[in-house]
């Protein structure tokens, strides 16, 4: 069995490769909804950090989230993506 990678980008690489959409859609209601229809590959979750920094990784995660992104491109489910604030974040 494969091992999953891991792979830490920076905003600006993330943006590049994987198009998201601007919106960051809510954890609840309506936006949920529309993000729980969407194939997981194409959703990405803003999480607060251990150190209250936030972050971006790929799929949808639960704890500590603040929001969701959708992009245009896929990305590997099975491998894990981060993308930590670098201070001059536009999305972050």
């Amino acid at each position: 069995m494969k091992q999953a990678s891991v792979t830490v980008f920076t905003e600006q690489e993330w943006e590049d490769g994987y198009e998201p959409y601007e919106r960051l859609f809510e954890t609840h209601g309506e936006d949920k909804a529309l993000v729980d229809s969407i194939p997981i590959e194409y959703v990405w979750t803003l999480v607060d950090g251990d150190e209250g920094e936030p972050s971006i990784t790929n799929g949808m995660a639960y704890v500590n989230r603040i929001g969701y992104y959708i992009s245009k491109m896929p990305h590997n489910p099975n491998d894990l993506i981060i993308v930590p604030d670098d201070d001059d974040n536009e999305i972050l």
